[in-house]
């Protein structure tokens, strides 16, 4: 086992967003946790415009590492596997280029290691949706003031959609079987160790979609303990979304993970059901789940037969 060092590495993976990332790299170098603590790697893959430079920029504000992979495709998971293998530190944070996360943020997450004994934390992103282009442009005027997260009533707006779900269950994960199923890498850390433990990302990956909630669904599967981090606060900077064969894409990389991995959540994903909806069968009694996965198999031995 390596000796980490007592702190959190923050993971970026990044590619042909600069000015993004550079929204990211600047709320890290105001955070309140001291940077002895923490270090930022920045894994691009294969980027053509300036990310090195707006890297290299921060060399004197952050303890800041750049590693560069040539661009052969969507590369995401290798890229973060890079970030893995270089982290110096006994926890990991992954964000993505255009999060901007509070200046407690890190600390936040420190305490939250500290204070239970948990191996995952789940973090939400103020402005994670799909937003209509008016409030895309309210969104980005108001990012302008530096006292954001102080206005509580303006970013309720904009809640992470996953929040309404949380919510309903009281901002916990007691009751959740199948976390993995929200552990998005816009926002998310975990212990370093229980990383190497299960060899990273699965680098099958090379399109869009998947590979985060997979690599979830391995900790799961070792006994890691999940939990939902509130205090440590990001903003999901809103930027246009590239659509071209996502679901298409999303849909291939789900087909992998049923066949890697065969249990009932993974069945129901493959079947088109929505992580809400496997979320609350997986918490309602196993009668009623028998009856939702016996519905969903009917429909498809079914449609088949037609």
């Amino acid at each position: 086992m390596k000796d980490w060092r007592p702190g959190i590495s923050v993971i970026i993976p990044t590619y042909n967003r600069s000015q993004l990332l550079q929204l990211t790299l600047q709320s890290l170098e105001r955070q309140t946790l001291s940077n002895v603590f923490f270090e930022v790697i920045v894994v691009d893959d294969g980027s053509n415009d300036n990310t090195k430079d707006i890297v290299d920029s921060y060399t004197d504000k952050l303890p800041i590492h750049y590693y560069f992979q040539s661009d052969q495709g969507f590369r995401v998971a290798r890229a973060r596997n890079i970030g893995i293998l270089a982290a110096q530190f006994e926890h990991v944070l992954f964000l993505d280029s255009g999060v901007i996360a509070e200046a407690s943020c890190l600390a936040q997450h420190l305490k939250q290691y500290q204070s239970s004994n948990i191996d995952v934390l789940i973090g939400l992103c103020f402005g994670f949706e799909e937003l209509e282009e008016s409030s895309i442009r309210a969104f980005k005027h108001r990012l302008s003031n530096n006292n954001i997260f102080a206005d509580h009533t303006f970013l309720d707006q904009f809640q992470d959609c996953r929040a309404p779900y949380l919510h309903s269950h009281g901002l916990s994960l007691q009751y959740i079987a199948e976390p993995w199923l929200i552990f998005w890498t816009c926002h998310a850390s975990c212990k370093t160790q229980a990383l190497f433990d299960i060899e990273g990302f699965d680098e099958y990956f090379t399109s869009w979609g998947g590979e985060d909630v997979e690599l979830a669904l391995r900790l799961h599967g070792i006994g890691a303990k999940f939990e939902l981090i509130t205090d440590a606060k990001a903003i999901h900077y809103p930027h246009p979304k590239v659509k071209a064969d996502t679901y298409k894409s999303a849909k291939e990389n789900i087909n992998y993970i049923h066949d890697k991995h065969c249990s009932v959540a993974t069945y129901l994903l493959q079947q088109g059901m929505s992580w809400q909806d496997i979320l609350t069968a997986h918490t309602r009694p196993n009668d009623a789940l028998k009856g939702i996965l016996f519905s969903q198999a009917h429909a498809t031995s079914f449609s088949q037969a037609m």
